[in-house]
């Protein structure tokens, strides 16, 4: 048996072996289509998915006419690009208190308001609660979120409540994360 260093060293060409043999293209076809608690998602990259994109997780999200995805919190950033549609987010704002060795967090009592149109780029700072609301007719936004932040152990989705189209809470397949 080798050293630590020798194991890891072996492992990244393995990796690297594997990423070799992936596509650079996720047709149309290979986009996986869910309909989760977050709402109607299109998987444009995801670890499940056979891309040589391994740090980005990024997806398509249809919002019915009039209709809101999820209210909830991740530990990554997240940018969203409006592809159609006009509507607007609500964000809470989070007080983080890492005292005493815990990771405590309190979102505001109301949230911020912010439109948004075709063409637009919304960003979601880490751990800010935040839902999207599409007006008059639906919606399409492209997430996308650094992966990295899913290794860590403090990594959490919380949701608070599901998205419109979710009639009894359940998704039909995965969990929307």
């Amino acid at each position: 048996m080798g050293s630590r260093y020798d194991e890891d060293v072996a492992r990244a060409a393995e990796q690297a072996r594997e990423q070799a043999s992936l596509p650079r293209v996720l047709h149309l076809a290979d986009q996986p289509v869910e309909d989760s608690r977050h709402g109607r998602l299109r998987h444009l990259a995801h670890s499940s998915l056979p891309t040589k994109a391994v740090a980005i997780d990024a997806f398509e999200l249809e919002l019915e006419a009039d209709g809101h995805s999820s209210r909830h919190r991740h530990m990554g950033e997240e940018v969203l690009y409006v592809k159609d549609g006009q509507g607007y987010d609500l964000h809470w704002e989070v007080e983080a208190d890492f005292s005493e060795g815990r990771y405590r967090w309190q979102p505001a009592e109301e949230p911020s308001r912010h439109p948004w149109r075709a063409g637009d780029c919304i960003a979601i700072p880490a751990n800010v609660v935040h839902q999207h609301f599409a007006l008059g007719g639906g919606a399409t936004l492209i997430s996308g979120m650094n992966r990295i932040y899913r290794l860590l152990p403090t990594w959490q989705i919380q949701e608070y409540e599901p998205a419109s189209s979710v009639g009894d809470g359940s998704s039909s397949v995965g969990d929307g994360s």
